[in-house]
């Protein structure tokens, strides 16, 4: 058909959207997703009127010279960045800009960005400057849509890395861009600059200002040390008005102010605690009077449904919250005596705290967990409320996040999923994906927590949908594990949904969501980048179908952890003739460029799947070149390959090009003709999702944050050795589950498989006659005794983290017969 897709959004759960070439129906049972032909996309309608101001920057202290200066570089063209230190004043900086560059003509739109993901900023964009409901371009096709635009775009609290900002200066090429950061990212090209705290006279007037009288003159003297304490800092010098404002008393001394929050918080009113917790929970999202009305105020009614049952003594806030009468009026006062004290921030949408804030659900003083499961419930009513929009929903995606994982550490889970559930399909409605996958996300850890598979099978699978629709290479992973978790419950319709899913994955349809032009060599050549000069080779990409891709390892968990029902398979990718793209995050030392590929991905496969491993290539392969396999069911150097994952198992893939002779005899285990004495594997397991770093090994062996990975393989010849330790640092990736005070554990790192025996706190490792006989007989698919354990490798986990006894659980098992 030629005629243009309708899309229509009905206010139950379910509705239509167009994201990309793909069409979603959505449903609060599954959606589904279908492809759309390039001439039937919803055609966007420029609007008349592209101009999209802040509020005013009414009568704000200095920056008189600043602003100035900053209207003169975007008059100059080219890229802005203004960039400083949070509660610097960089918002209320943007905001003068904003409205003066409008009086001198010309399109503005200002845009809040603050802790949103890039693609929901450009759709912020994208919306201000065309009507298309429904509709989310992709980044090439908004390019083009933005081609030709001239305007002066303003990015406020945008969290912007380098190479992010360059994508979001390459979607709108007409337009000047102003983007306010924390730190600097702009380098080479445009103009950077940074903002300092205010002087010492706009300080003093500040600080009068707050506490609505003249400083003494002992005040005044304190007032220019706390000056140079603060450097001027507009929201630090607030927070030293509010404590002597509240305490009846004089300006705290220089050596009071690392203290001066707490003190601020201590004497806060009950109504102010209330809504500063709720603002805690929000993040740097924040929410609206009227939302903030209906969760703090006292009494068990609230707008948007019924909330019987919930007493003045189960609310989200202490007794002495905002009177149910007062209204959202009262909650506005509230929130601007917390703005005054340097808790809070105004934002276009409503407030949110200050940065440095944390009156969390993990204050020792906070609510009950009574308290934040009526939390919930308010909320949840008000997310399914008939007038609801999915604006509002998308504005206020990181407070639903805040609650669920709240109620999911108060021992709630299901509480927690049930909130999730309901506003997630009203939040893809609003087209933000980043709000969507939030809320998916956070739904997704809820309903393991509460072991409710139905729960988990509909998050994984509308994680998968929003990932093949915004082109994430991990949408095949994705959709498998919701397959088998809707096969689990008898479910044919969400399996043949999700299946159907897959299917777009593995024809092809994944990058929609993916910049599809090179960037210009300007622009590379700013940002450190070659532009695309040099021929790239021949690309392809890996595909793990059937059931086997249930979890990669080392990067994005999907739905299991490191469960007994689950099997790792590891695949190495060694050519020098293709450029091969891997799901999942590569191993270290990963290689992937015009010159070949030498890269390795581990997933984690459901125990007795069957399916096939492939590298596809974009194009042909040159004459007589074809793609080879080993350790499959097909045999060594087979043309195909299918994996049974009975057990751990391992596919090594190159070519036969006259370039891989030597990676094919790595692959077979075979040295070439002249090679020295032959070597075998040793793979080195990280199970643990602290930070860590293994010395010893014969390359770099490192791995951040995040679930299992693994360094490797590593040769060693007949009679080598080598003696490896961990050192294990960075915060606690678990520290968000601790309640009621910091989380005890002993993160000592313990080896598994090694000479020494289990739990050893060093490792050697010989390469004995034992364990090449172990390889071979794994190799050729013989070793019955010990299916589990992956030949030759060794473990390391953490000694006793109550978070991380399951993986010393799965080191155990993968390295058992050789401890």
């Amino acid at each position: 058909m030629d005629e243009e897709v309708r899309i229509e959004v009905g206010r139950d759960v379910a509705g239509q959207i167009a994201v990309g070439h793909h069409l979603i129906q959505l449903s609060g049972a599954h959606s589904s997703v279908t492809l759309i032909q390039r001439e039937q996309l919803p055609r966007p309608v420029p609007r008349e009127d592209m101009t999209l101001l802040p509020r005013p920057a009414e009568d704000i202290i200095g920056r008189e010279e600043e602003a100035a200066d900053v209207v003169r570089a975007v008059a100059g063209g080219g890229p802005v960045q203004l960039y400083g230190a949070a509660g610097i004043g960089k918002s209320t900086l943007l905001r003068r800009v904003a409205h003066r560059l409008a009086a001198d003509g010309g399109r503005v739109v200002y845009l809040h960005a603050t802790g949103r993901e890039s693609g929901d900023v450009l759709q912020d964009l994208f919306e201000a400057c065309y009507e298309a409901p429904g509709y989310r371009p992709g980044r090439a096709e908004l390019r083009k849509l933005m081609t030709g635009l001239e305007l002066r775009l303003l990015l406020d609290g945008l969290s912007c890395p380098a190479e992010e900002l360059g994508e979001l200066l390459d979607a709108a090429p007409a337009a000047t861009y102003l983007v306010a950061c924390t730190d600097r990212t702009l380098w080479g090209e445009g103009t950077a600059k940074r903002l300092r705290g205010l002087g010492p006279a706009d300080s003093v007037e500040l600080l009068e200002r707050a506490l609505d009288r003249d400083l003494d003159t002992a005040e005044l003297r304190t007032a220019r040390t706390l000056w140079q304490l603060t450097e001027g800092t507009p929201l630090r010098l607030l927070n030293a008005a509010a404590a002597a404002d509240r305490a009846g008393g004089p300006l705290p001394r220089p050596g009071e102010l690392a203290e001066l929050l707490p003190l601020v918080v201590e004497r806060l009113t009950e109504p102010e605690l209330a809504v500063a917790r709720v603002l805690a929970l929000a993040g740097s999202g924040g929410a609206g009077p009227a939302l903030l009305s209906t969760l703090v105020r006292e009494g068990p009614e609230a707008p948007g449904g019924s909330a019987a049952g919930v007493t003045q003594a189960s609310t989200a806030v202490p007794a002495g919250g905002v009177p149910a009468g007062d209204g959202i009026g009262a909650v506005r006062d509230v929130c601007d005596g917390l703005v005054a004290a340097g808790l809070a921030l105004e934002t276009e949408h409503g407030y949110r705290s200050a940065p440095g804030v944390t009156l969390g659900a993990d204050e020792a003083s906070g609510p009950s967990t009574e308290a934040l499961v009526a939390l919930a419930e308010r909320l949840r009513r008000w997310v399914i409320a008939p007038e609801r929009g999915p604006a509002e929903l998308a504005d206020h995606a990181e407070l639903v996040a805040g609650v669920v994982d709240a109620v999911t550490r108060a021992g709630q889970p299901r509480v927690g999923a049930q909130l999730a559930k309901a506003a997630a399909p009203g939040t893809a409605r609003s087209l933000r994906m980043g709000a969507w996958g939030r809320i998916l996300e956070r739904g997704k850890t809820a309903a393991e927590g509460a072991g409710d598979r139905r729960l988990l099978a509909y998050f994984t699978h509308e994680d998968g949908i929003r990932r093949l629709v915004t082109g994430k290479r991990t949408a095949a992973v994705a959709l498998a594990l919701a397959v088998a978790l809707w096969r689990e419950l008898g479910d044919d319709g969400g399996a043949k949904a999700a299946e159907h899913g897959r299917t777009l994955c593995d024809s092809g349809s994944l990058p929609t969501d993916i910049p599809h032009h090179a960037p210009s060599p300007e622009h590379a050549a700013a940002h450190g980048t070659k532009a695309a000069a040099t021929k790239v080779g021949l690309g392809a990409k890996l595909v793990i179908g059937g059931g086997l891709a249930a979890v990669v390892a080392g990067g994005t968990v999907l739905g299991l952890h490191h469960g007994s029902d689950t099997v790792p398979l590891r695949v190495h990718v060694v050519t020098s003739a293709v450029q091969v793209t891997m799901p999942g995050k590569a191993e270290q030392g990963c290689r992937r460029g015009a010159s070949g590929t030498d890269c390795t991905t581990v997933v984690k496969a459901a125990k007795g799947e069957k399916g096939p491993v492939s590298v596809d290539p974009e194009g042909e392969l040159p004459q007589g070149t074809k793609i080879l396999y080993w350790g499959c069911q097909e045999g060594a150097a087979a043309s195909s390959c299918t994996v049974v994952a009975d057990r751990a198992k391992t596919v090594c893939v190159s070519t036969s090009s006259a370039k891989d002779e030597a990676a094919r005899a790595a692959c077979g285990g075979e040295a070439p003709a002249g090679a020295k004495a032959k070597t075998y594997p040793l793979e080195v397991a990280l199970f643990t999702d602290w930070r860590i770093t293994v010395t010893g090994t014969p390359g770099k062996c490192f791995h951040d944050t995040g679930v299992a990975a693994s360094c490797g393989p590593y040769k060693l010849a007949k009679g080598d050795s080598v003696k490896l330790s961990a050192t294990i640092d960075g915060p606690d990736p678990f520290a968000d589950l601790a309640i009621g005070g910091p989380r005890q554990y002993d993160n000592t790192p313990v080896w598994y498989g090694c000479d020494e025996g289990p739990r050893s706190s060093t490792c050697t490792y010989k390469m004995t006659d034992e364990r090449i006989t172990a390889f071979e007989k794994w190799q050729k698919g013989t070793d019955a005794q010990n299916p589990q354990h992956v030949p030759i490798a060794v473990c390391v986990t953490t000694a006793n983290d109550p978070s991380e006894a399951t993986t010393a659980a799965q080191c155990e098992i993968l390295t058992s017969g050789k401890g």
